[in-house]
Parts: C-alpha cells; structure tokens; sequence
C-alpha cells in the first residue's frame, strides 16, 4: 500500500515510524512527505530516496498515494483531508479532524463522493481496554474524566499556533480540551455513545494559569435527554500527575496505558491496542473491516469541540492560588489535583464545589447532529 505522510516533523515522526513498521512487515511504502519544513531521518524513520514535496497537490499527483497521514497543525488539516479525498486516497488524520459541524459535513460529503474513508486519530479507542471497560459496566448514565499534567511556559511557544485562540483568519484548536485530554474527553463519549442523545446541553468552565489564549485548566458537563451525562476535569497546571482516566460505576480506565479495572478494589489488566494505520490499512484492503476510529464516530466530540472554541475567553486564575512549580518553567494550581478528583467523584463542576478561584459555567445547547438536521 502507497502511504504518504503530511506534517512529517513533529507528532508527524510517529507516523512515519509507523508506516517504517509496516513496510518492514511488506504491508506498506512510504512514497512521499510533504510539508512547510524538509523532515529529517530518524530512529525507524528513514527518509533516504523517499521524494518530499512542499505542495500537498503536486504531492498527490505525483506520488499517487493510496493512503495519506495527515498531521498538520489542526487548523490545516481539513482542507488536506478534502484534496486527499478528490485524488482518492483514504485517510488517517491527526485529531481533531476538524474544527466545526460545517467542516464535518464537508469532508463526510467529499468521502461519499468519493469512495474513500477517513480514520481519526483517536488511537485510545483502539484498545482492548475500552472494550473490556464498555462490557463491565454496561448501559451507563454517567462518566467522568480525570488528568492532571504538567506543561511548562515553553510548551505554549513551541510552534505558532501553540496556546492560540486564532492565527491569522484561522480558528486554532489548541486547549487542556481540544488537544491534551482530547483522548479522554473521546473516551467518555465512546461509553456513553448509546445513551447520549439530542439535545445536548453543554456547561463549560475555562481557566488558565499561563499567559496563553486558550484554557489549561477546564471542567466540562455534557447533558444529554434523559439526564445521561459526562463530566470533564482536566489541567496541564499541575504539580501532581495523573495521566488521565475514564470512572465509571466505581470501574476506571487508565486509557493512555491501556488498562482497566472494574470495582474499587479490583485489579487492574493491561491490554492490547490495535494501531489506527494497520486498522486502515485492513479496512482498505476488506471494507467489511470497521474502522476504529471512522470520521462518523467523532461527531459528537466536533460538535463539543465546535462549542468550546465559540465559548468565551478562559477565566484567569488569580495569582493568590498559583505557586511556581518545583522544576520551574512557570506557575501551578494550588492542589488542582485535589479539586479535579473532587469533581469526578462528586460528580460536579468546579463552581457546584465552591471552588474559590472558579466561576459559574458558560451553558449552551450543541446544534444538532448532521444526520438530524
């Protein structure tokens, strides 16, 4: 299979590892790279006769890929996707996919169009895990999600568009939500996705610690008809970690390790997962083959996604309650953690805990879903 990667530098490098993996096992070729910057050879990541181009079109047409991994920056990714799409290429794109109900609408029409499929890279729902989790507990009402990172001062100047709310005319996805607990947030929506249902009613609280555009820190409260409900409580403002869980039913869910456990004292199982490229390739070859994380999947994080970037300014966090973290590189909430598990075991939103730094959520009901409007 023809593969072509677009935004080889970057997360982009695990890509093209991927493809290097697959090509060692005779199931792909790296044909082509194209990108702003030239991409250099890497550990399990050659790139010695592999043409590179800095135009996506001249790309297609010359190098004819049967698949093409798309991990630009995220306000690029959906024009990529559409041009991909017309030369007849499936696709595996970097998430979010897209930014907005109308750029979900126009890529699941271009993929119709043209008989091609499109795979998220939601890489968490590829494992064993979620569905051993999904099977325990069965039909749910709610779920929470949990993380708590560390991100220093660096971390939001890295690229252009890093901690940004806009660059240029651009809408850019950056945020604890949008991008480092995106996984989690997706998770939640996956075991709920039976049960969650229209109209959708979103609370949001936005906060954050660093001098960025976008939040670090968020609580989140997704309400469905009939009460069914996921909650959010993230931050990359902490000097405590957790890497990020599913709870549900007393049951967790470490998804970024793959493992699970059901009950409180339970043990804890690692899993497999199956990586989202190798999935693509076997529903390419046998159509019958579901995809993992199909564009289909994710609309109802796009429309959350959508609300959130609409959503007004994150609410900064007053210096009383920040205190320089112990490697440096800037400020940490004062015992975030605490308050993030606080909120998924209550379950609550930051202001419902009287949380002295938070403020009352922005509300807002999602427009409905594309195949319902």
């Amino acid at each position: 299979m023809r593969v072509a990667v677009v935004g080889p530098n970057g997360y982009g490098l695990v890509h093209r590892r991927a493809v290097h993996r697959l090509a060692a096992a005779g199931r792909a070729r790296l044909v082509a790279l194209a990108g702003r910057r030239r991409a250099e050879a890497a550990e399990g990541a050659p790139v010695e006769g592999v043409p590179q181009f800095t135009d996506v079109d001249t790309m297609l047409t010359r190098a004819r890929p049967d698949i093409v991994v798309i991990a630009t920056p995220p306000h690029a990714r959906a024009g990529t996707a559409l041009a991909a799409a017309a030369a007849g290429a499936d696709l595996l794109i970097e998430k979010p996919a897209v930014r907005s109900s109308r750029e979900f609408a126009e890529l699941t029409g271009a993929l119709q169009r043209h008989g091609v499929a499109a795979q998220v890279g939601f890489q968490a729902l590829g494992s064993a895990s979620l569905g051993a989790f999904t099977d325990a507990v069965g039909d749910l009402r709610h779920a929470a999600v949990a993380g708590a990172w560390w991100r220093p001062d660096a971390y939001f100047t890295r690229a252009d568009w890093a901690g940004r709310r806009r660059l240029g005319d651009q809408d850019v996805v950056d945020g604890a939500i949008a991008n480092q607990f995106s996984h989690g947030v997706m998770q939640g929506l996956a075991v709920l996705a039976a049960g969650l249902r229209d109209p959708l009613v979103l609370e949001l609280e936005r906060y954050r610690s660093h001098a960025i555009e976008v939040e670090d820190t968020a609580c989140l409260r997704l309400t469905g008809a009939g009460g069914v409900s996921l909650l959010a409580a993230v931050t990359v403002s902490s000097d405590r970690f957790l890497h990020g869980e599913l709870v549900a039913d007393g049951a967790r869910l470490a998804y970024p390790a793959d493992r699970y456990r059901i009950g409180t004292g339970g043990r804890w199982h690692t899993t497999a997962r199956v990586p989202l490229l190798d999935n693509l390739l076997d529903h390419r070859a046998d159509r019958r083959t579901p995809l993992v994380a199909g564009l289909a999947r994710t609309e109802t994080f796009t429309r959350l996604l959508e609300a959130v970037l609409a959503a007004p300014p994150p609410t900064p966090v007053p210096g009383r309650f920040l205190r320089p973290h112990p490697d440096g590189g800037g400020l940490v909430i004062d015992g975030v953690l605490d308050t993030i598990e606080a909120a998924v075991t209550a379950p609550a939103l930051f202001s419902e805990l009287g949380v002295a730094w938070a403020r009352a959520p922005h509300r807002i009901t999602l427009p409905p879903a594309l195949h319902s409007a």
